[in-house]
């Protein structure tokens, strides 16, 4: 049948798996997934491993039907399969979202346990004139409209929508032609959900007046997925040239006037680094915009939801993950310093304080003198007081917390700073940031602080 030589046809050229490798269908009993199903069963070439997973959310008195009717059908075709439940818990808002991430999470764990780095659904040419649809309704943002991708990334391997290009209407006909057995969910007839006003009510309207608005509107959101993917293509180029650009697991940080780039560009792409799945809105980009403008606040950050969150930092923007964030540090247990010895600060820098005859054959980023005597020592490091006074070469004194704000420490960064003191709680240098002046004294020793980038 046409239908399975244009699947046949889309896995041997994208080459999403190879014949007997083990593929976790998620299988709802609908008649877009049983048609999936039934294609699958009947490839001549390439035919997987096949692993059924059902979710029954235990929502309708009809699920238990469903899962009877999946189990007896697995039975029969001799297909693996595995079946997953979801307490709701009373749950009164959120409903739609919370049960779509449990039946993810479910098949996830079906595709660890059965060593799959597939799975496949059933999305179709509709869903994906649905979806585009519904995004434009809601935003006019160029990145959040752009319709389902047929691969993406999911758990340790990929998900995979082989029959996005099919409509809904060649699926059922595939069903009448096989007698297939398949059975509708009726909550999809009512119209209290925005996805069913748009599949029951707006998209046979538009239907009357053009029968390819379906395959119009789908294949719209597949170009402007195609168009999304080679401009981030020329933005990671762009980006990536820039020197303050730093990437790390849950943050990542860049300085946009170094970037002759729109700041939405920026942003999603710093976003998607974190891969979060977050996507900025309108409105978050213009209070971003408003912060970075404003002089008047050099610091300053927007929670974007989803536990991302943007910083300014003075010329620095960061999009970084919350829940990793260093809040209320306690303070930095005080130590006492060891001459001609190298120490690592709170904030990655290596240190030590040598005496002249020590001083190692290395690279150093700062290096300043002091002028003790010997009841000055030992010396000792500690975490830094606003109030610390640092000795200018003019001879007037300076605030650490003045300082910070001057070297435009970030706040998170502040609480990480050290202070070198004496044994009289004389500060002597914030360490990597500034030294107090001291000015040779005859009868007293010099002692040397070395600072070097942290290995």
């Amino acid at each position: 049948m046409r239908l399975i030589k244009r699947l046949e046809k889309l896995i041997a050229q994208n080459q999403w798996w190879k014949a007997k490798q083990p593929v976790v269908v998620a299988v709802s009993t609908g008649v877009d997934s049983m048609v999936l199903l039934d294609l699958l069963k009947n490839l001549s070439t390439n035919r997987p491993e096949i692993i059924v997973a059902h979710f029954n959310h235990q929502l309708r008195t009809q699920s238990q039907t469903e899962e009877r009717f999946i189990r007896k059908y697995c039975h029969d075709q001799q297909l693996q399969l595995q079946v997953g439940h979801w307490d709701s818990q009373d749950l009164t808002t959120g409903l739609e979202e919370k049960a779509r991430q449990a039946r993810y999470r479910f098949f996830a764990q079906v595709m660890k346990k059965s060593g799959a780095h597939v799975l496949l659904t059933a999305h179709h040419q509709n869903d994906q004139a649905e979806t585009v649809l519904m995004k434009l309704t809601r935003s006019g943002n160029l990145h959040e409209v752009e319709g389902i991708a047929t691969v993406r990334s999911f758990a340790d391997g990929q998900l995979i929508r082989p029959l996005l290009s099919v409509s809904k209407d060649e699926l059922s006909r595939y069903a009448d032609l096989k007698n297939l057995q398949w059975y509708e969910d009726e909550t999809n007839r009512q119209n209290d959900v925005f996805r069913n006003r748009i599949r029951n009510e707006i998209l046979p309207t538009l239907k009357d007046d053009n029968r390819q608005v379906v395959k119009h509107l789908a294949d719209f959101g597949q170009q402007l997925r195609e168009q999304e993917r080679l401009l981030d293509k020329l933005v990671t180029e762009k980006i990536k040239a820039a020197p303050s650009l730093l990437v790390k697991k849950d943050q990542v940080q860049i300085c946009p006037k170094q970037l002759d780039l729109d700041l939405g560009l920026i942003l999603n792409w710093m976003i998607r680094q974190l891969q979060s799945g977050q996507v900025i809105s309108t409105k978050q980009l213009q209070a971003v915009e408003k912060l970075l403008k404003n002089a008047r606040k050099p610091q300053g950050k927007i929670d974007l939801g989803n536990q991302i969150e943007i910083k300014k930092e003075y010329e620095l923007l960061k999009v970084k993950k919350i829940q990793n964030e260093i809040k209320n540090r306690p303070g930095i247990p005080p130590f006492m310093v060891v001459l001609n010895h190298w120490y690592t600060s709170e904030l990655g820098n290596q240190f030590g304080v040598f005496q002249r005859s020590e001083i190692p054959n290395e690279s150093v980023n700062r290096k300043s003198s002091f002028w003790l005597t010997k009841q000055q020592l030992p010396l000792s490091v500690r975490s830094s007081n606003a109030t610390d006074r640092l000795v200018l070469k003019n001879g007037n004194g300076k605030k650490a917390r003045r300082i910070l704000i001057d070297k435009k420490i970030s706040n998170e960064r502040r609480n990480l700073v050290q202070t070198l003191v004496t044994n009289e709680e004389q500060p002597l240098a914030l360490i990597g940031i500034q030294e107090s002046f001291s000015p040779r004294r005859v009868g007293v020793e010099e002692y040397i602080l070395l600072t070097k980038r942290g290995v």
